[in-house]
C-alpha cells in the first residue's frame, strides 16, 4: 500500500471519530501542580509522593517502550494500551479503525498485541483470567460445533465429517 492511500486511510478514521473526542485541559497540567508546590515548599511526606508519582511514570515510560522506541511500535503500544484501559480516549474506536492508524495487517492483529500487552501483563503479574470490556470471554471456538444457530443439517453434516476424519486417522495408525 502506499503511504499516500496508507495516510488517505488514516485521515478518514480519524475525521470519523474526531467528533467523539473531547480532551479539556485541565486549569493546571499535573506538571504545573507539582512545580507550584515545589516554589511553596513541600512537607516530608509530599516529598515521599513526589518521588513516588515520578517512579511510577518512569515505570510507565520503561513499560512503554519495552519493545524499542521506533515511533510504530509506540503508537501500536499505546493505542492497545487504551483501548484496553480507557477506550474513550480514542473515542471507543473499533480494533479495525486502530488496524487502519498503526498499520496493522488487520483487527486481529490488533487483538493479539492486547492480548499480549493487557491480559499478559496481567496474568504475568498472577491475576486470574481479565478481559477487557471489548473482548470475548470463554471458548468459543469448542461451542461452535454445538451452537444454536446451526442447523440440524449442518450439524449432521459436521459431525459426518468429524467422523470420515477420526476414520481416516484411525486407519493411518493402523499401517504405521
Amino acid at each position: 500500500m502506499s503511504a499516500d492511500r496508507q495516510q488517505e486511510m488514516i485521515d478518514r478514521v480519524l475525521a470519523k471519530h474526531a467528533a467523539s473526542i473531547h480532551l479539556t485541559r485541565p486549569p493546571r497540567t499535573p506538571l504545573e501542580e507539582l512545580m507550584g508546590r515545589e516554589e511553596e515548599g513541600l512537607s516530608r511526606q509530599e516529598e515521599e509522593r513526589h518521588e513516588m508519582r515520578i517512579e511510577i511514570l518512569i515505570r510507565l515510560l520503561e513499560y512503554i517502550f519495552q519493545d524499542g522506541c521506533e515511533p510504530i511500535k509506540i503508537l501500536r503500544f499505546v493505542y492497545a494500551l487504551v483501548k484496553s484501559i480507557k477506550p474513550q480516549l480514542i473515542a471507543d474506536m473499533p480494533l479495525a479503525d486502530i488496524s487502519v492508524i498503526c498499520a496493522d495487517a488487520g483487527k486481529a492483529t490488533v487483538s493479539a498485541r492486547i492480548q499480549r500487552i493487557y491480559n499478559g501483563t496481567i496474568q504475568k503479574a498472577g491475576g486470574k483470567g481479565s478481559a477487557a470490556p471489548f473482548q470475548k470471554r470463554g471458548n468459543y471456538s469448542a461451542a461452535q460445533l454445538g451452537n444454536s444457530n446451526r442447523t440440524k443439517k449442518t450439524e449432521a453434516k459436521l459431525t459426518k465429517n468429524h467422523a470420515v476424519m477420526q476414520r481416516l486417522a484411525d486407519q493411518q495408525l493402523k499401517k504405521s
